[in-house]
């Protein structure tokens, strides 16, 4: 008798995304974690298997990001996220290094206070 097995996803579905300022902090942030518990042999092989031969650490931590592991889930994932995620846009696209002259700070923080230019980038994050 087999069990038919499910999974919801409602939250650490973290993305790879650029900042506003165009930098990778993500990444750096997430590589630190990886490298920090020794996480980088515990990445999926069926994802870590297709990247070329010989690349780098920094291309393997691909794996790490959910767009490129959910490819490799077997079991049925429904992915269920806010349109407005507070944590990813104050520390994903708008971390404190981003926002070096504060013109994000009142925005990330609460949304009302957000610029028409600014809330257009959100909608299109």
């Amino acid at each position: 008798m087999g069990s038919n097995v499910k999974c919801i996803s409602d939250a650490g579905f973290f993305i790879n995304v650029k900042d506003v300022a165009g930098e990778g902090y993500i990444a750096a942030f997430f590589n630190n974690v990886v490298t920090t518990h020794g996480s980088a042999k515990n990445l999926p092989s069926s994802c870590t298997s297709m990247l070329p031969p010989g690349m780098n650490y920094a291309v393997s931590l691909q794996c790490f990001f959910p767009q490129n592991e959910v490819k490799q889930i077997q079991t049925p994932l429904f992915i269920l996220n806010a349109a407005y995620d507070s944590w990813q846009v104050r520390n994903i696209l708008i971390p404190g290094v981003a926002d070096r002259h504060g013109k994000w700070h009142s925005c990330k923080h609460d949304i009302g206070q957000c610029s028409a230019e600014q809330l257009q980038i959100l909608q299109g994050w």
